[in-house]
């Protein structure tokens, strides 16, 4: 946000893509993310600021594409992010990669219209929890009432030995295993949730 209140996405031009006819990478007939990254180059060109993307997660596909089922959101700030999200979409999560830009000021617009939107936020950063970006979105979340659950991923605030970085985020939970295993009893438990309001409100 500018000194004059402006935040980016206000002017910004927003394309919306629709992304099983959008680009088809693999062949299958279906379009798909890889084909829509594919695209991104073309898309910029065109002066586009932001890609906005109707329902691709898991969908009885009744209404095409937006009887959703789930849909969860991956805010980060660091790369390899973008791989980690491929991974959780695999598993079946569908994850949207926000790049924070910086840990503090936060985004409060976009914070707060992204955990409206989603199930669960997953804040991951190379950097100690204690005070950290995911400890500055818990605060954002609780100044503006919102109760969407934060998992957050990074390091201890204690000696960490040296060694191989990949062998340490492993021994200390940054990965996307560990994140999964951290983030999946919240999504089961929001699924539960809303399955239980379903149940109330049919009767």
């Amino acid at each position: 946000m500018s000194d004059g209140g402006h935040v980016w996405w206000e002017d910004a031009v927003v394309y919306e893509v629709y992304p099983r006819s959008f680009a088809d990478a693999d062949g299958d007939g279906v379009g798909d993310l890889s084909g829509l990254r594919s695209r991104l180059g073309y898309l910029a060109d065109l002066g586009v600021d932001a890609v906005w993307l109707t329902p691709f997660y898991p969908s009885p596909l009744a209404d095409g594409g937006y009887a959703d089922r789930e849909c969860y959101e991956f805010w980060c700030r660091k790369d390899p992010i973008p791989t980690y999200a491929a991974k959780l979409e695999g598993e079946g999560i569908s994850a949207a990669v926000i790049n924070a830009r910086f840990a503090k000021p936060v985004d409060t617009a976009m914070l707060e219209f992204y955990a409206r939107s989603v199930d669960a936020i997953v804040t991951m950063e190379d950097h100690v929890l204690r005070g950290g970006f995911g400890s500055a979105v818990l605060e954002e979340l609780n100044t503006l009432g919102l109760a969407t659950p934060v998992v957050r991923i990074g390091w201890p605030d204690q000696f960490i030995e040296h060694g191989k970085v990949e062998a340490l985020r492993a021994k200390y939970g940054i990965t996307v295993e560990a994140t999964l295993e951290k983030l999946c009893p919240v999504l089961a438990k929001k699924m539960a949730e809303r399955m239980r309001s379903g149940a109330r409100s049919s009767m």
